[in-house]
């Protein structure tokens, strides 16, 4: 008696979830059909006529490589322009006023959907950095009528720029920007891979020891901040072009996590990314063995799988220390 009493409880149970299931089905179709117009717009969809045409895969991949190329050619010309008229005015020894981007008004300035900013397009700014004074040499007005003739000629062009070796940069349009905070071209990976185009094996070895957490000499961080700042500066310069390994030290040897003890990794912007919050995460500890980090430094370049394709590269190990092994007299 029980187990018939169960099975016609299940009967119903399942009888009524298929119900409850077609009930709600039926006010879905209902909305679809009266809310949303499903119905008319498929009746309307159906009675539109279309012709069927054919796709030369060959021809077409032709013409998208043919439009790629002028556009690509059309930037390397707008650069050309740049630097010839850039080197017209350096021969000239035109030096003109700063007008840093962090004294403009942004009441003076119009949204631009370009640019998705608020920008003056008859004018450009500059940015400095921190070891750069107002007064260093800047053609940035000279180049305006250049970076206006472009972005007539070319409508869709975006940002233009003009980086010196002072440490200056020219930007065109004229933005706001919130503070006169540092700002150093000559460390962005544009600029190094314009001045140093030859792919680098670069190393970063960072001395965590004890020690660096004293203050640096003429500054009011430590030596562990500074060094991490002078780390950071130069992941953040390379180019996917470049390859980078991080070590940090001080009586043992360490890592970042992965792969990245096994040899040098690409610097694209997600290995910089991780590198550079391993460099963060640091912190001064133990004592100093300068022997087993150079060790280490040289196993990178070793491990580091050739690359036969390419011209030689530079490499380059980045020593960050404050020169005081304990490990010195261990030969």
């Amino acid at each position: 008696m029980i187990l018939v009493a169960c099975l016609l409880c299940g009967v119903f149970t399942l009888r009524a979830s298929s119900q409850a299931a077609q009930s709600f089905s039926n006010v879905l179709n209902a909305f679809a059909n009266d809310g949303l117009g499903v119905n008319d717009l498929q009746s309307e969809y159906d009675r539109l006529g279309y012709t069927s045409t054919g796709v030369d895969a060959r021809n077409t991949l032709s013409e998208l490589s043919t439009a790629i190329n002028r556009k690509f050619q059309d930037r390397k010309s707008i650069a050309l322009r740049l630097r010839a008229e850039a080197e017209k005015h350096l021969r000239n020894g035109v030096n003109n006023a700063v007008d840093e981007c962090c004294h403009l008004s942004r009441s003076s300035l119009t949204y631009d959907s370009r640019f998705s900013d608020h920008v003056d397009v008859n004018r450009q700014c500059n940015r400095l950095a921190s070891t750069t004074s107002t007064g260093q040499f800047n053609i940035g007005d000279e180049l305006l009528s250049s970076f206006e003739g472009n972005l007539k000629s070319n409508p869709t062009l975006k940002w233009q720029y003009f980086g010196s070796q002072e440490g200056l940069i020219s930007i065109y349009p004229a933005f706001q920007v919130a503070k006169c905070d540092s700002y150093d071209p000559r460390f962005r990976p544009w600029y190094v891979s314009a001045a140093v185009p030859e792919p680098k094996d670069v190393v970063l070895v960072i001395d965590q020891s004890g020690s660096m957490s004293d203050i640096g000499r003429g500054s009011s961080s430590s030596r562990m901040e500074l060094a991490k700042e002078a780390a950071k500066t130069v992941l953040y310069s390379l180019s996917p072009n470049d390859r980078v390994g991080v070590i940090a030290f001080s009586n043992i040897v360490r890592f970042p996590t992965g792969c990245y003890k096994n040899g040098l990794a690409t610097a694209t912007t997600d290995n910089v990314e991780k590198l550079t919050t391993f460099v963060d995460n640091l912190y001064p500890t133990g004592s100093t063995n300068y022997k087993a980090s150079l060790s280490a430094a040289f196993d990178l370049f070793i491990d580091a799988f050739p690359l036969s394709n390419q011209n030689p590269r530079h490499k380059v190990i980045l020593f960050l220390t404050d020169g005081d092994p304990t490990d010195r007299k261990s030969g």
